[in-house]
Protein backbone atom coordinates (compact mmCIF):
# COMPACT_ATOMS: atom_id res chain seq x y z
CA UNK A 1 0.00 0.00 0.00
CA UNK A 2 2.81 2.03 -0.48
CA UNK A 3 1.09 3.93 -2.84
CA UNK A 4 2.85 7.42 -3.09
CA UNK A 5 6.18 5.44 -4.09
CA UNK A 6 4.37 3.72 -6.70
CA UNK A 7 3.11 6.35 -8.22
CA UNK A 8 6.59 7.94 -8.28
CA UNK A 9 7.75 4.89 -10.04
CA UNK A 10 5.06 4.84 -12.15
CA UNK A 11 5.23 8.75 -13.48
CA UNK A 12 8.77 8.10 -13.77
CA UNK A 13 8.00 4.67 -16.42
CA UNK A 14 5.42 7.40 -18.46
CA UNK A 15 8.15 10.02 -18.69
CA UNK A 16 9.98 7.86 -20.85
CA UNK A 17 7.18 7.52 -23.13
CA UNK A 18 7.36 5.46 -26.28
CA UNK A 19 11.49 4.86 -25.47
CA UNK A 20 10.08 3.05 -22.49
CA UNK A 21 8.58 -0.06 -21.69
CA UNK A 22 4.98 -0.49 -22.22
CA UNK A 23 3.62 3.06 -21.69
CA UNK A 24 -0.27 2.24 -21.37
CA UNK A 25 0.51 -0.39 -18.81
CA UNK A 26 2.26 2.47 -17.31
CA UNK A 27 -0.18 4.55 -17.18
CA UNK A 28 -2.95 2.60 -16.28
CA UNK A 29 -0.79 1.00 -13.15
CA UNK A 30 -0.20 5.00 -12.56
CA UNK A 31 -3.77 6.24 -12.30
CA UNK A 32 -4.74 3.04 -10.33
CA UNK A 33 -2.20 3.97 -7.80
CA UNK A 34 -3.76 7.72 -7.69
CA UNK A 35 -7.14 6.24 -7.21
CA UNK A 36 -6.01 3.58 -4.55
CA UNK A 37 -4.03 6.08 -2.86
CA UNK A 38 -7.04 8.84 -2.94
CA UNK A 39 -9.32 6.25 -1.90
CA UNK A 40 -6.87 5.77 1.60
CA UNK A 41 -6.16 9.92 1.87
CA UNK A 42 -8.74 12.06 0.39
CA UNK A 43 -11.59 13.86 0.63
CA UNK A 44 -10.71 16.63 -1.77
CA UNK A 45 -12.92 17.00 -4.68
CA UNK A 46 -10.35 18.54 -6.78
CA UNK A 47 -7.87 15.80 -6.44
CA UNK A 48 -11.11 13.33 -7.85
CA UNK A 49 -12.36 15.76 -10.39
CA UNK A 50 -8.23 15.51 -11.51
CA UNK A 51 -8.35 11.52 -11.72
CA UNK A 52 -11.17 11.84 -13.46
CA UNK A 53 -9.95 13.99 -16.52
CA UNK A 54 -7.14 11.69 -16.66
CA UNK A 55 -9.03 8.45 -16.92
CA UNK A 56 -11.24 9.60 -19.11
CA UNK A 57 -8.08 11.55 -21.51
CA UNK A 58 -6.53 8.11 -21.54
CA UNK A 59 -9.37 6.22 -22.18
CA UNK A 60 -9.99 8.42 -25.30
CA UNK A 61 -6.43 8.12 -26.28
CA UNK A 62 -5.81 4.05 -26.15
CA UNK A 63 -9.88 3.09 -26.77
CA UNK A 64 -11.68 0.31 -25.68
CA UNK A 65 -7.98 -1.84 -25.24
CA UNK A 66 -7.28 -4.49 -22.37
CA UNK A 67 -5.17 -2.44 -20.76
CA UNK A 68 -7.60 0.25 -21.14
CA UNK A 69 -10.33 -1.84 -18.75
CA UNK A 70 -9.01 -1.44 -15.47
CA UNK A 71 -8.92 2.59 -16.40
CA UNK A 72 -12.30 1.90 -17.22
CA UNK A 73 -13.18 0.45 -13.82
CA UNK A 74 -12.57 2.83 -11.72
CA UNK A 75 -13.49 5.53 -13.89
CA UNK A 76 -16.84 4.23 -13.91
CA UNK A 77 -16.77 3.43 -10.29
CA UNK A 78 -16.16 7.35 -9.68
CA UNK A 79 -18.98 8.20 -11.81
CA UNK A 80 -21.45 5.42 -9.91
CA UNK A 81 -20.69 6.39 -6.27
CA UNK A 82 -18.84 10.02 -6.47
CA UNK A 83 -21.32 11.82 -9.19
CA UNK A 84 -24.17 9.39 -8.72
CA UNK A 85 -24.39 9.00 -12.60
CA UNK A 86 -24.68 5.76 -13.76
CA UNK A 87 -25.50 6.65 -17.73
CA UNK A 88 -21.99 7.87 -17.89
CA UNK A 89 -20.54 4.71 -16.40
CA UNK A 90 -22.62 2.49 -18.65
CA UNK A 91 -21.16 4.74 -21.43
CA UNK A 92 -17.80 4.54 -20.34
CA UNK A 93 -18.12 0.96 -20.47
CA UNK A 94 -20.17 0.01 -23.45
CA UNK A 95 -17.33 0.73 -26.02
CA UNK A 96 -15.23 -2.81 -24.41
CA UNK A 97 -18.09 -4.74 -24.73
CA UNK A 98 -18.79 -3.76 -28.32
CA UNK A 99 -15.18 -3.92 -28.39
CA UNK A 100 -13.59 -6.75 -31.18
CA UNK A 101 -10.28 -6.12 -29.70
CA UNK A 102 -10.26 -7.38 -26.31
CA UNK A 103 -9.18 -10.99 -25.67
CA UNK A 104 -11.95 -13.07 -24.54
CA UNK A 105 -11.51 -12.59 -20.49
CA UNK A 106 -11.14 -9.17 -20.84
CA UNK A 107 -14.33 -9.01 -22.65
CA UNK A 108 -16.17 -11.02 -19.65
CA UNK A 109 -14.52 -8.93 -17.02
CA UNK A 110 -15.80 -6.06 -18.64
CA UNK A 111 -19.24 -7.21 -19.08
CA UNK A 112 -19.02 -8.34 -15.04
CA UNK A 113 -17.98 -4.51 -14.27
CA UNK A 114 -20.98 -3.55 -16.61
CA UNK A 115 -23.63 -5.42 -14.77
CA UNK A 116 -22.97 -4.55 -11.50
CA UNK A 117 -23.52 -1.11 -13.26
CA UNK A 118 -26.82 -2.09 -14.51
CA UNK A 119 -27.70 -3.35 -11.25
CA UNK A 120 -27.25 -0.10 -9.84
CA UNK A 121 -28.82 1.75 -12.02
CA UNK A 122 -31.94 -0.59 -11.89
CA UNK A 123 -31.54 -2.78 -15.07
CA UNK A 124 -31.64 -6.17 -13.49
CA UNK A 125 -32.56 -7.97 -16.66
CA UNK A 126 -29.86 -6.48 -18.55
CA UNK A 127 -27.49 -6.80 -15.98
CA UNK A 128 -28.06 -11.02 -15.51
CA UNK A 129 -28.40 -11.66 -19.54
CA UNK A 130 -24.16 -10.34 -19.29
CA UNK A 131 -23.69 -12.16 -16.02
CA UNK A 132 -25.07 -15.30 -18.20
CA UNK A 133 -23.18 -15.19 -21.23
CA UNK A 134 -19.99 -14.87 -18.66
CA UNK A 135 -21.39 -17.71 -16.77
CA UNK A 136 -21.85 -19.81 -20.20
CA UNK A 137 -18.85 -18.73 -21.25
CA UNK A 138 -16.67 -19.63 -18.56
CA UNK A 139 -18.29 -22.49 -16.72
CA UNK A 140 -15.33 -23.61 -15.53
CA UNK A 141 -13.11 -20.87 -14.71
CA UNK A 142 -13.39 -18.10 -11.82
CA UNK A 143 -14.99 -15.45 -13.79
CA UNK A 144 -18.34 -18.07 -15.17
CA UNK A 145 -17.98 -18.85 -11.03
CA UNK A 146 -17.60 -15.34 -10.11
CA UNK A 147 -20.27 -14.94 -12.81
CA UNK A 148 -23.21 -17.32 -11.20
CA UNK A 149 -22.79 -15.86 -7.90
CA UNK A 150 -23.35 -12.19 -8.78
CA UNK A 151 -26.90 -14.19 -10.88
CA UNK A 152 -27.24 -15.63 -7.59
CA UNK A 153 -27.36 -12.47 -5.62
CA UNK A 154 -29.29 -10.71 -8.41
CA UNK A 155 -32.19 -13.91 -7.73
CA UNK A 156 -32.24 -13.77 -4.33
CA UNK A 157 -32.72 -9.95 -4.23
CA UNK A 158 -35.84 -10.48 -6.78
CA UNK A 159 -37.41 -12.98 -4.34
CA UNK A 160 -36.58 -15.97 -6.13
CA UNK A 161 -34.88 -17.64 -3.06
CA UNK A 162 -35.26 -21.43 -4.30
CA UNK A 163 -33.43 -20.62 -7.42
CA UNK A 164 -30.68 -18.31 -5.82
CA UNK A 165 -30.35 -21.40 -3.23
CA UNK A 166 -30.02 -23.29 -5.71
CA UNK A 167 -27.37 -21.64 -7.60
CA UNK A 168 -25.29 -21.17 -4.74
CA UNK A 169 -25.50 -24.91 -3.84
CA UNK A 170 -23.86 -25.36 -6.99
CA UNK A 171 -21.32 -22.65 -5.77
CA UNK A 172 -20.32 -24.56 -2.76
CA UNK A 173 -18.80 -27.57 -4.42
CA UNK A 174 -16.97 -24.67 -7.12
CA UNK A 175 -12.81 -25.58 -7.15
CA UNK A 176 -12.88 -21.68 -6.68
CA UNK A 177 -12.29 -21.37 -2.83
CA UNK A 178 -13.04 -17.50 -3.01
CA UNK A 179 -16.18 -17.94 -4.78
CA UNK A 180 -16.99 -21.50 -2.72
CA UNK A 181 -16.69 -19.35 0.77
CA UNK A 182 -19.07 -16.68 -0.61
CA UNK A 183 -21.52 -19.11 -0.93
CA UNK A 184 -21.66 -20.79 2.05
CA UNK A 185 -21.96 -17.48 3.95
Amino acid sequence: QAYNTAEKCFSYCVSLGENGNDLSRAQTFLLQSRYNRLKQQSNNNQDWTLLIQDCKQFISENGPVNDALPVAEILSELYVQRLKNSDSAIAVLEPFIESKYLQKTTLAQAKIVLADVLTISGDVWQSELLLAQVEKSFTEDNLGQSAKFKRAELSFYRGDYEWANMQLDVLKGATSRVISNDAIS
